[in-house]
């Protein structure tokens, strides 16, 4: 069994080094180390990628902006007034103007109510070893 492998691997030596030395027609060996050369890769164009991403970026921060602006415009301001009054079906009704007939009542705001402070917490050792 160990001499049928020894004759393999003598026979896949020959074949892969034979074209290195057996000569062509033109005198030259059929293969030679020049054959193997890396293929040629063309890297992309990448000329003017910085001001793009810039310009996306900024693009980005600006829409960014305009929707915070939005988001900020929509929050009841703390100076601004909110009135409550009940129908007579007993349905309480909420708007930024009073009613003409004097019904409504002001609606006193915490602008404070929404903020919660940090919790300290102390760390817990692990639980022990059993």
């Amino acid at each position: 069994m160990k001499k049928k492998l020894l004759y393999l691997l003598i026979i896949v030596a020959l074949a892969v080094a034979l074209p290195f030395v057996i000569k062509g027609k033109n005198g030259q060996p059929l293969l030679t180390v020049d054959h193997f050369s890396a293929p040629k890769v063309a890297l992309p164009d990448l000329t003017g990628l910085e001001a793009k991403a810039r310009d996306t970026l900024n693009e980005a921060q600006t829409e960014i902006n305009t929707v915070k602006d939005k988001i900020i415009a929509a929050l009841p301001q703390p100076e601004s007034k909110i009135y409550k009054w009940k129908d007579d079906k007993g349905q309480w009704h909420f708007s930024d103007l009073p009613r003409r007939d004097g019904q409504s009542v002001e609606v006193k705001i915490d602008a404070k109510v929404n903020t919660l402070p940090t919790m300290k917490h102390k760390s817990v050792p692990p639980p022990a070893a059993n």
